[in-house]
């Protein structure tokens, strides 16, 4: 009785000899941070190692969580000189498809576009733009473009540089607004008590009778 071999399957792209590993080095460039968060930290950037079998999606997904953000937004990848450069290349999510930030239409979708099938070079800087009402930018450059066999998980961060800035800083200031508030005692009817002196009243002169206003 003969028995065939089970055929052997290639192991996935992202585990296979050869593979693109991409070194990405992220730098925050503008958002609303304070200037004394800025103070503290000149410099805010993580660099992030990719597969080139990898998404500009998954690349969005793991700024996202490099920087500890907490709430998401619609978000662009753009290859040009310079941000909002008129001629650069955009790739965005679906749901920005209708192009209502930009009157060009879009080169690709972030979630269908690899970085292997970006073409990129050491060296080579873009863009990615979060949140298109506080507009973090962030400038993305190649440091380096290796081939190997990947072990472990990717994206992955692999050096940190500054603290991760607030999302929302004017949330912290309410914040500290709102725990002063919740300091305060109020009445039956919401309104907020004072600091009252009390004076007692003798008995006795409770008991007299009073003038009458003239």
């Amino acid at each position: 009785m003969s028995s065939k071999k089970k055929r052997k399957l290639p192991p996935p792209p992202s585990r296979r000899k050869g593979v693109r590993i991409y070194t990405l080095e992220v730098a925050v460039m503008g958002g609303p941070m304070t200037d004394e968060f800025l103070d503290a930290n000149p410099v805010v950037a993580r660099t992030i190692v990719m597969l080139g079998d990898q998404t500009l999606e998954a690349l969005h997904w793991a700024i996202y969580d490099a920087f500890g953000r907490f709430d998401d937004h619609m978000y662009e990848f753009q290859f040009g000189a310079e941000p909002m450069e008129p001629d650069a290349a955009r790739y965005v999510m679906f749901e920005d498809t209708a192009d209502e930030y930009m009157d060009r239409p879009a080169t690709g979708l972030a979630p269908r576009t690899t970085l292997d099938d970006l073409d990129l070079t050491t060296g080579k800087v873009f863009f990615y733009w979060f949140d298109f009402g506080d507009d973090w930018w962030h400038s993305i450059k190649v440091a380096a473009i290796d081939l190997g066999t990947p072990a472990g998980e990717f994206p992955r961060v692999v050096a940190r540089t500054g603290a991760n800035p607030p999302q929302y800083p004017h949330l912290d200031d309410e914040d500290e607004d709102d725990e002063e508030f919740e300091d305060d005692e109020f009445d039956d009817e919401g309104r907020v008590i004072e600091d009252v002196t009390f004076v007692e009243v003798d008995d006795d002169d409770e008991d007299e009778p009073k003038e009458p206003r003239a």
